[in-house]
């Protein structure tokens, strides 16, 4: 007998069993981008996110056997015991660790981190027998602790737990042309991609590469391994979607420091890597509308908040965003395209980089992440009839 439950339905009974566990309703919030509900203390800080999609594939599965389905739920349950952290630092010290995130998740000031590629995030967190918990200021100052201290403690006792045993995957044509995988057994693989001198030492063709696609993954590279780099795709884009999936994005390592990496025009993965990474930009600015959005809405001179747009329909896959005289100002965000004007007939269409060129403090950079660019000023005719029209790849 099929299950036809829908997502947002299952969301619901998650809830319920969580609010009669004990849990108060109103420390519930739905991440409907993430497909999560976060558990929130008396302050609204973020204590514990729990990622529904693997519980609700598992619960459709289950179909017609209620006692399946119900011990689903309490698994659910049981991720909100012990949601709490000790009040003494010495105490807390041993289970101290470094976590990785999407940098998207601590878009927010309750939390002190270290951003790295862009779109990661390193922070402190506290590790429970079921849980993770994410150290935020307010606990730092209870436990009057700098976060740089905590964060040096959470690194050496990291490093201590670490065996760094690499799974090696090398082409049968060049043996040096290979990619490594890490694993470990804890929930903080990602977390070791903090270890760049590690990272820098393992032999690869060209400049390192790092991918940390999954909380339980990390993948290196090089940028000339071509087989290496094969076998990282494949196995990222098993990894995308899956509870605990992270950005898809290439990193350059380079003295210690990660760089978002783009490969060349003329790779013949480059456009499989970037469809990975303009799909995340997609729901990452997605989100960031809908927040935007929200808290403009009951603000007098609010600013329009421009789409985001992934065109996966071409070879040669890119990003749009679009400029009207109608919906200023506006908070453009970053893509490879701009389109000025509405419908189908745009007065210009040109790319980021002609655009800066050309209308240079028109677009002003402004304080938030992912990058957004604020524009107050439609461009004169001039400016317009500069920009012309590019041709959009194929």
């Amino acid at each position: 007998m099929a299950n036809d439950i829908s997502q947002e339905d299952f969301a619901v009974l998650a809830t319920d069993a969580l609010v009669k566990s004990g849990v108060d309703e109103g420390s519930l919030s739905l991440d409907q981008a993430r497909y999560s509900l976060v558990v929130k203390d008396g302050l609204g800080r973020p204590l514990k996110t729990i990622y529904l999609a693997n519980f609700f594939d598992r619960y459709t599965s289950a179909s017609g056997d209620e006692s399946a389905q119900a011990k689903i739920l309490s698994q659910i349950v049981g991720l909100t015991a012990q949601l709490d952290f000790p009040r003494d630092f010495e105490e807390a010290r041993p289970h101290l660790r470094i976590q990785v995130k999407e940098r998207w998740f601590f878009e927010d000031d309750k939390y002190t981190r270290i951003d790295f590629g862009e779109h990661f995030s390193a922070t402190l967190a506290y590790d429970m027998p079921d849980n993770i918990l994410y150290v935020d200021n307010d606990i730092l100052e209870c436990w009057n602790v700098s976060f740089d201290d905590a964060f040096s403690i959470a690194h050496r006792q990291l490093a201590q737990l670490t065996e760094f045993a690499f799974d090696t995957y090398r082409s049968d044509v060049n043996k040096s042309d290979c990619c490594h995988f890490f694993s470990s057994s804890d929930s903080y693989s990602s977390a070791r991609a903090v270890f760049t001198n590690i990272m820098a030492d393992l032999p690869v063709i060209g400049d390192t590469l790092v991918m940390v696609p999954h909380r339980d993954h990390l993948f290196i590279t090089g940028s000339e391994c071509n087989f290496g780099l094969r076998h990282c795709l494949s196995a990222i884009k098993e990894l995308q979607g899956q509870p605990g999936s992270l950005p898809p994005i290439l990193l350059k390592l380079v003295d210690e420091y990660y760089f978002p990496y783009t490969l060349p025009e003329e790779h013949p993965l480059r456009n499989q890597f970037r469809s990975l990474e303009l799909e995340y930009l997609n729901r990452l600015y997605g989100a960031q509308k809908a927040d935007l959005d929200a808290r403009f809405e009951h603000i007098t001179g609010k600013r329009f908040v421009s789409k985001y747009k992934y065109c996966d329909d071409r070879i040669n896959p890119f990003s749009t965003s679009f400029i009207s005289k109608d919906l200023l100002p506006c908070l453009l965000p970053k893509a490879d395209y701009i389109f000025f004007g509405e419908g189908e007939e745009p007065e210009a269409i040109c790319s980021w980089a002609t655009a800066v060129a050309i209308l240079k403090d028109k677009l002003k950079e402004i304080n938030c992440y992912p990058k957004r660019y604020e524009v107050t000023e439609y461009p004169t005719d001039g400016e317009i009839y500069d920009m012309g029209f590019e041709t959009l790849p194929e």
